[in-house]
């Protein structure tokens, strides 16, 4: 049913993904981004699912913004009527050593390394969802900067940002959240009324 109310966009990019488990869960994600429009902003049925010319989806028809992250039969979706926002969610699972090379910044390697192991894991996916969705709320991608420029310093429980640096944000707000302890989610969003619509799915 889902697949039948897709615009052929949509059914291409629920195709790009080769395995079933993530066709099914892009397809969930723009259905429920939809959804999420028609119930809290715009009630019609002309939505449809596009890209800019960053790539970033948007949905033809409303010029509020979206972002749509999933992983391992988790989907999160964010929307803002106004400003903009980027969400990432990732399943906690251990790492390869040495892979906080790769997006963490001097600053957070320290650290990181001066973490107890047991909590090492946790501060590497805390740190590369917000990552990921400051640069899918600015639109850039780490195609345009690299992770290892940007910094951020958090709480002792890694449920706050307390400072960013190395990035223009300007009047951007950060929310850390867990499900079911092994998924760690992170919004960054920028608007002038403080609020978002976010909604969760899961498989």
């Amino acid at each position: 049913m889902m697949l039948k109310e897709m615009s052929p966009f949509e059914r291409d990019e629920v195709y790009k993904y080769k395995y079933f488990p993530d066709q099914f869960a892009a397809l969930l994600a723009y259905y429920e981004v939809k959804k999420c429009v028609r119930d809290h902003f715009l009630n019609t049925s002309n939505l449809y699912l596009k890209k800019d010319y960053l790539g970033r989806p948007r949905l033809e028809g409303w010029s509020g913004d979206i972002s749509l992250s999933h992983t391992d039969g988790c989907v999160l979706i964010g929307t803002v009527n106004y400003g903009n926002i980027g969400v990432d969610i990732q399943r906690i699972e251990p790492l390869n050593e040495g892979v906080e090379h790769l997006f963490l910044s001097e600053k957070e390697k320290a650290h990181f390394y001066s973490l107890p192991n047991d909590e090492k894991t946790n501060y590497l996916f805390t740190i590369w969802t917000l990552k990921e969705a400051l640069l899918k709320c600015q639109g850039s991608g780490f195609l345009a900067k690299s992770p290892t420029d940007v910094s951020f310093s958090l709480d002792h429980t890694f449920k706050k940002v307390i400072a960013v640096e190395g990035t223009e944000i300007i009047n951007m707000k950060f929310k850390l959240f867990k499900l079911f302890n092994c998924y760690q989610a992170a919004v960054c969003y920028s608007n002038s009324e403080d609020h978002f619509q976010s909604r969760m799915e899961y498989q």
